[in-house]
């Protein structure tokens, strides 16, 4: 059985994202049924992550796993099956963004503020419970960056703005990486490479952005 710890972090993280959906949801100034089709889309990549993480854990821990299988899936899971849950996470993009199914679009409008919403929730709840200077500098970063998605919402492209709340964001968490020898998302331990892959993803993404312009 889950303990009593990891229900609390699992209710936690899911409360966040629905308040993380409802406030892209407010914020977004795109028709009603558009808003509707991304907070679908973006659900729907959410569920397949939870399922990526659950799958990069028995990926990282197999020999245990198919030795005492319950034993790997009642514990938290590591830094290792985030990361795979991100590499899964981006070819699901890729795949949906090349077939079509999904346009690039929504997830660069609705992810990255549903996200954002979300990790101001969850570290909000976690510096209450838990708090240290880490967490709290992490807080007062998102708490900006909300006020900034607030204030140039309307002045700036929608894309064009949560690109560069992306490399705001992954900056500034590189930083506190170095600063406090660790950084975290969701509670879990992030290597600071993983945050120069992400500023190299959204400036391709500025790059594919402009191409498509000219």
């Amino acid at each position: 059985m889950p303990s009593i710890t990891v229900i609390k972090s699992i209710s936690i993280l899911i409360a966040s994202f629905l308040i993380g959906l409802g406030y892209f949801y407010i914020q977004s100034e795109q028709s009603k049924n558009t808003r509707k089709k991304q907070i679908e889309a973006i659900s729907s990549l959410l569920i397949n992550l939870v399922i990526y993480i659950w799958l990069g854990k028995i990926i990282v821990n197999l020999p245990k796993f198919i030795n005492d299988p319950l034993a790997i899936l009642a514990y938290p899971s590591n830094s290792s099956a985030f990361y795979v849950a991100s590499l899964l996470g981006l070819i699901n993009i890729i795949i949906n963004v090349r077939n079509k199914k999904v346009p690039l679009n929504t997830y660069l409008e609705a992810f990255i503020p549903i996200f954002i919403g979300a990790s101001l929730i969850f570290e909000f709840i976690n510096y209450i419970d838990n708090g240290t200077t880490n967490t709290l500098m992490y807080l007062v970063l998102l708490i900006v960056i909300v006020i900034v998605q607030m204030i140039f919402n309307e002045k700036i492209s929608i894309i064009n703005l949560n690109l560069i709340i992306v490399l705001i964001w992954s900056v500034i968490k590189l930083l506190l990486a170095f600063l406090y020898s660790y950084t975290t998302i969701f509670n879990y331990i992030v290597h600071p490479i993983y945050f120069v892959i992400i500023i190299l993803i959204a400036l391709y993404c500025f790059k594919m952005k402009r191409d498509v312009e000219y």
